[in-house]
């Protein structure tokens, strides 16, 4: 290890070195350079500086930029301008980078730079990536791969299909992914650029272990493992052979599983891999212990905890110690559990990483429940959660509100269990999973069956009471047949007509008295009721709104994002006008006004959704302009659909009336069927290729009404669920993605304004949404 160390020290050495000769011979280059060249030598400089020193290398780009702005090389310029965004780009600066790559772009398009525009289209491609909006980036990859296309670029077509494929990955577009892996590994192989075709093969391995094609992935993995063979990479054929173990384990092959990676294990040893030789030992480990393997899931964890002590690897040791802890946990040995997971704790808060110890504190939990030492396992679980919360970790709420719930009841808390397991329910991917009820109607039982045993204990020790109440009320009972007796024979006796008609009078009154007092009662009881259903409309219907603006939320966030990047661009463009003395009143008066512009349509933006998120509890009806409510609507979510390609077309009718309603109520209706929409082409584009993804919004009037109608081509519905989608609960999405509220809500909102809902579809063509409204008696004064 001393000599690899040594030797890639003299390597670094040696490159930091010519990367330092190079640059000081650019400078002395530049100074003698003819200034045709001095652009062209600056831009070497900031490319050399790039990996030393970003400072450095964006001070030369910025010199190049303003020397080829001046000598009119927009080839230079455009380079300039990438070198820039290069060194934002590995400072993190995405945000600058991105204006930088932008400007380059445009210098490209506008002087039909096809060879240097490849090359910003990637950047651009990739700086959305590490912005994490993949969405954006496949427009740029997507145009690259066409330039490549059209000029049979082979090695640019297997590149940019990589690409491609790796943002649906990310996108979890696993369809249009392979679709790219597959394509770029053919080009890949036809440019005999075989070790990138390895690395494709191993990407679609990948694609198919997250759909659960487990043969597929297996048939890739050994494709890319031949090529890996072929040309020697050790390392790379030794993490194949993870890969391939791990799918093994996944086929329930697992006796090849572990051959496998003992031999990725053994190559990882011979080329002194050492993080990679314990991490196979650890997954062996893990494996074993899976298969109930436990003495031999202790040898391998011992055996990878005493070379990671060794090179002093504290993470790893923690790691080790987990595992350990964990096959004593299923050997039933607790207290060497508890040690060894209590070492490991104690490591975990030396590195302060938040989910670790979380994680770490989760597994001694569960340790002393099992051990029966509830309070200390509920100390533990309750810390591990106060820290999931924080780091907002679903997989460990999950595995910690679990644990909770078995915890209480053992403790025969049912209340506390039912809470726990409904918290855990809620962030499984299918909330009313069979298990889930199953478990949730055990602990119904149980909680309801220990409330009957107290009452029967009760009712034991009151039995004795009770048989004397009995014979008590049978005397009762005896006493009153006997005394009707006597009435009855008293009143044959006396035959006293008159009495009798009092008394049915005296009857009659007391009866209707108390009906009246009935009717008094259930007015009340069905008011409040209504009251109560009303409470309940408006509190769904603020959810229901809520949950649109969180399905916005990105493209809200990027209509906002829109003028601060032009804000950005006005304040760059008059620093740089301030730094070449270009500066005068007349500029800066015309960028103020482009500055407060974008600062009101943020203001408009921002006041629009505060508004419209607003919760509408009283029913105030005015008059609306439908076509600008729906404009409102749509500016909300226009980019969005830009951004996921949905070509969204208006068909606005300027003499459509107005109707009477609430304003954000419509608006509502709007954003929700609209997103129904997206929902429906996005799902259809994720199984056909080559489908343009269409919504249309028209609106029109006839006989003294307003028609909104929503069209789109997506995957439409069955004739059999046409009938029930406005029911309260119906849906067809999975349960993350939808409730069933919205179309009922929609309807609801609907029958308030006096208006109406009409569904059309066909399966697999389209679906239309015809909304009907009463015009309202005034037009607006035009």
């Amino acid at each position: 290890m001393k000599k690899v160390f040594f030797i890639l020290l003299v390597i670094l050495f040696h490159f930091n070195l010519f990367s330092t000769s190079r640059i000081d011979s650019l400078e002395a280059f530049l100074e003698k350079a003819f200034i045709k060249k001095r652009p062209e030598i600056l831009n070497e400089l900031s490319l050399e500086c790039r990996d030393i020193s970003q400072d450095k290398s964006i001070e030369y780009g910025q010199l190049a930029l303003k020397e080829a702005r001046e000598r009119k090389d927009h080839r230079q310029e455009a380079i300039a301008l990438n070198n820039i965004g290069n060194a934002y780009k590995i400072s993190k600066e995405y945000e600058t980078a991105l204006t930088y790559y932008l400007q380059a772009l445009s210098i490209d398009e506008k002087h039909k730079d096809e060879e240097h525009l490849t090359k910003t289209l990637s950047k651009l491609g990739y700086i959305y990536v590490y912005l994490e909006e993949n969405n954006k980036a496949i427009p740029y990859f997507r145009r690259a791969l066409q330039i490549s296309e059209k000029n049979k670029n082979i090695n640019d077509i297997a590149y940019f299909s990589n690409c491609l494929g790796m943002t649906h990955w990310y996108l979890n577009n696993y369809a249009l992914a392979l679709k790219f892996y597959k394509r770029s590994t053919e080009f890949f192989k036809k440019d005999n650029n075989l070790i990138t075709a390895s690395v494709a093969l191993n990407n679609t391995g990948n694609i198919y272990i997250r759909i659960g094609d487990y043969e597929s992935a297996l048939n890739h993995y050994l494709q890319s493992l031949k090529i890996k063979e072929e040309i020697g990479d050790k390392k790379q054929i030794a993490n194949l052979l993870n890969n391939i173990g791990n799918t093994y384990h996944k086929l329930k092959q697992s006796d090849k599983a572990i051959d496998i990676l003992i031999q990725a294990a053994d190559i990882y040893k011979e080329i002194e891999d050492m993080n990679g030789y314990t991490q196979t030992l650890n997954n062996i480990g893990v494996f074993y212990n899976l298969e109930n393997e436990y003495e031999l899931a202790l040898e391998y964890h011992m055996q990878t905890l005493e070379i990671r002590k060794r090179l002093n690897d504290k993470k790893g040791i923690s790691i080790s110690m987990n595992n350990i802890g964990n096959v004593y946990r299923n050997l039933e040995n607790f207290d060497k559990s508890l040690k060894y997971q209590l070492e490991a704790l104690a490591l975990k808060k030396e590195t302060k990483d938040k989910f670790s110890i979380a994680s770490s504190e989760a597994n001694i939990g569960h340790v002393y429940q099992l051990k029966g030492d509830f309070s200390r396992s509920e100390y533990y679980l309750k810390h591990a959660l106060k820290l999931a919360k924080e780091i907002e970790s679903d997989d460990l709420l999950k595995e910690i509100y679990i644990n909770l719930y078995e915890l209480f009841l053992n403790r025969k808390n049912y209340e506390k269990a039912l809470s726990y397991h409904r918290l855990h329910s809620k962030l499984k991917d299918k909330m009313y999973n069979e298990e889930s009820s199953k478990r949730i109607a055990e602990m119904q039982v149980k909680y309801e069956t220990g409330k009957k045993e107290q009452e029967i204990e009760l009712l034991n020790s009151g039995k004795k009471l009770r048989e004397l109440k009995i014979s008590q009320q049978n005397i009762i009972i005896y006493s009153s047949i006997l005394a009707i007796i006597i009435t009855i024979t008293l009143i044959m006796l006396i035959s006293h007509q008159s009495q009798l008609r009092k008394k049915e009078i005296e009857e009659r009154k007391r009866i209707e008295k108390e009906i009246k007092e009935l009717n008094r009662t259930l007015e009340k009881r069905v008011k409040e009721e209504l009251d109560m259903h009303k409470k309940q409309q408006q509190l769904l219907i603020q959810k229901s709104k809520l949950e649109s603006l969180g399905k916005l939320a990105a493209g809200i966030a990027h209509e906002i994002n829109q003028p601060l990047g032009g804000i950005s661009m006005s304040l760059d463009n008059i620093l740089q006008k301030m730094n070449s003395n270009q500066l005068d009143n007349k500029y800066l008066n015309k960028k103020f006004d482009s500055l407060f512009e974008h600062i009101e349509r943020i203001h408009k933006i921002i006041e629009h959704i505060r508004i419209f998120s607003r919760d509408q509890q009283s029913v105030i009806f005015e008059k609306i302009d439908v076509n600008q409510t729906i404009r409102d609507a749509v500016s909300m979510v226009q980019t969005q659909y830009v951004n996921h390609n949905i070509d969204l077309s208006l068909e606005l009718d300027e003499t459509a009336g107005f109707t009477l309603g609430n304003k954000f109520k419509l608006e509502q209706v709007v954003l929700n069927l609209l997103n129904n929409a997206k929902d429906a082409v996005e799902e259809k584009a994720s199984v056909k290729l080559d489908y343009d993804k269409k919504i249309n919004l028209k609106t029109y009037s006839k006989r003294k009404k307003v028609f909104i109608e929503i069209k789109d081509n997506g995957t439409g519905i069955s004739k059999e669920n046409l009938e029930k989608i406005f029911d309260p609960f119906f849906t067809t999405k999975d349960a993350d993605k939808g409730t069933g509220l919205g179309l009922s809500i929609i309807y609801g909102i609907l029958t308030e304004m006096k208006g109406d809902i009409i569904a059309e579809s066909e399966q697999d063509e389209y679906t239309v949404m015809k909304i009907i409204l009463p015009e309202s008696f005034e037009k607006e004064s035009k």
